[in-house]
């Protein structure tokens, strides 16, 4: 699994152009160039795991780059799913909602559990586990897709 760094809260109209090559660069690029070492690497019928947000489903303001970025990680997922799909591979992301992690802020922690059904955040284990089914024989035919793993979000 590939992880960002920690998203950069700023309103799209407060971007500078100068700082946007860099930082679009570090999460279009990187996310591309761990995808094409991993397309040349993974075996016939074996997987490959990105990490996304439940962010992309949901209106936040201020996460443009980090959302964006993760919208694009996720159309890189359904292209590759296409061109591995011959070799048996399959390619998915998977979108943690809030999880126990050091993303998450302590302001917004009682809140979003109480958004959950589980009224809880997510544990790394909880997101692993997903991880585990998506690598796992029972996913064979799961490909090109976007598993939300948290816990409605």
């Amino acid at each position: 699994m590939r992880r960002s760094s920690s998203p950069q809260t700023e309103a799209i109209g407060g971007l500078h152009r100068g700082g946007l090559r860099p930082r679009l660069r570090h999460q279009h690029q990187g996310c591309v160039l761990v995808l094409q070492q991993a397309a040349r690497r993974v075996n016939d019928g074996g997987r490959i795991i990105v990490s996304s947000t439940g962010g992309t489903r949901m209106f936040f303001a201020n996460q443009s780059l980090y959302l964006g970025s993760k919208g694009a990680v996720e159309q890189f997922v359904r292209v590759l799913a296409t061109e591995l799909g011959p070799r048996n591979v399959t390619v998915n992301a998977i979108s943690p909602g809030p999880t126990e992690t050091d993303m998450m802020q302590d302001q917004h922690r009682d809140t979003v559990a109480m958004m959950s059904p589980f009224r809880r955040i997510g544990q790394p284990d909880d997101v692993a586990d997903v991880a585990l089914f998506l690598a796992g024989h029972e996913a064979r035919w799961v490909t090109g897709q976007n598993l939300a793993g948290g816990g409605v979000f």
